[in-house]
């Protein structure tokens, strides 16, 4: 089995599944294509089954990331409309996405920014001389990238865990 592990984009340009995170940045996921692919040599009915079993287990670690990303707080007046928006989403993968929905602003666009740069500039700050937001710049993020974290520091033994778990189970080890 090819190896298993989880890491920011461009620590391993190998066999990669780049997760987009909405907001230009990624978390990949070395090795998980190839796991993926064996799941597609099951017999149909196995197939859907074990995928199933992968979508829970991705879920409920998507669950707990979406709780964190809604209860952290941000300096930016938008943080609390943006943060509201976050949305686990149903998927063979561990996936929240921010903004999930469209964040509740009176138009379509924020002066002149569209919504999805307003959900960009609520975590990082402003990108460039005009700053609607009402804080520094932050390359780190003020809260989303936290909130990854601190998820991620168990999430991916316990996704790992979850994966070779499963392929035991439908014969894929």
């Amino acid at each position: 089995m090819t190896g298993l592990g989880f890491g920011r984009v461009g620590d391993d340009p190998g066999n990669v599944v780049a997760l987009p995170s909405g907001d230009g940045r990624t978390v990949q996921i070395v090795g998980l294509s190839d796991v993926l692919r064996m799941f597609n040599g099951l017999d149909r009915d196995l197939r859907k089954q074990a995928n199933g079993e992968l979508r829970q287990a991705a879920r409920k670690i998507a669950d707990r990331l979406e709780t964190k990303i809604r209860t952290a707080s941000g300096p930016a007046p938008q943080t609390a409309a943006v943060r509201a928006t976050a949305r686990a989403r149903n998927d063979r993968i561990v996936k929240v996405a921010v903004p999930g929905v469209n964040v509740r602003f009176s138009s379509e666009s924020v002066g002149g920014k569209r919504k999805g740069a307003v959900a960009f500039g609520a975590n990082y700050g402003p990108a460039g001389s005009v700053n609607y937001y009402k804080v520094a710049r932050n390359e780190g993020g003020y809260f989303v990238e936290p909130a990854v974290d601190t998820t991620m520091s168990t999430a991916s033994d316990e996704y790992q865990n979850a994966l070779v778990s499963i392929m035991r189970k439908w014969g894929l080890l």
